[in-house]
């Protein structure tokens, strides 16, 4: 029900609207360990998202996400680093928490193995997944190049129906049989707006 996305590019603002747009879904987070004038998302984007009803945490940057609480350390922006932006700086001794269902980690091209790692996640060698990429931390799943490696958006795409296929399973939702689905843009659009 609730939905943490962890970054502020273009492609945490597709996660969160995508997020925002799953039945029975109460809330959508964007946490961001600097200011939204720093996100390095297209300001359609971030747009959209605000449109959407995305709540921005912002100046907070996840250490931690475990029986269903996200810990994080508040930030301050310092001076300009080699981006062009203000340089987050954590606040000693100050974290803030809220409760969340689920995290999505859309933090950038570049693994993060120490974010990874704050999260339970053991990446020595292998990540250790059932057949769905869920990781043995409950409900984070993993595809892509954070799982693989460097590898192709095919390979990335197919994770993605491996992992909605297990959420599927989980929350015993029927899938949609896609054989000879037509998808008509404008009516999917228009039922969406609905």
């Amino acid at each position: 029900k609730n939905v943490a996305i962890i970054g502020g590019g273009n492609s945490a603002m597709d996660a969160a609207r995508a997020a925002k747009k799953v039945k029975n879904i109460d809330s959508v987070y964007i946490v961001y360990r600097r200011t939204i004038s720093e996100m390095p998302a297209d300001k359609e984007e971030l747009d959209f998202a605000l449109q959407d009803g995305i709540e921005f945490k912002q100046l907070l940057d996840p250490i931690s996400f475990k029986n269903g609480i996200l810990k994080c350390q508040k930030m301050k922006l310092g001076k300009t680093d080699e981006s062009g932006r203000k340089k987050p700086i954590p606040i000693e001794d100050e974290f803030e928490v809220f409760a969340v269902d689920s995290v999505i980690s859309a933090i950038g091209e570049v693994v993060d193995s120490e974010f990874l790692k704050n999260f339970g996640i053991k990446i020595d060698g292998k990540i250790e997944v059932n057949e769905f990429n869920e990781t043995a931390v409950k409900n984070v799943f993993i595809g892509g190049d954070a799982f693989r490696g460097a590898s192709t958006v095919v390979k990335a795409i197919a994770d993605a129906q491996k992992i909605a296929n297990g959420i599927f399973q989980k929350e015993q939702i029927t899938k949609i049989d896609t054989k000879n689905y037509h998808f008509d843009h404008k009516k999917q659009f228009s039922e969406i707006e609905k």
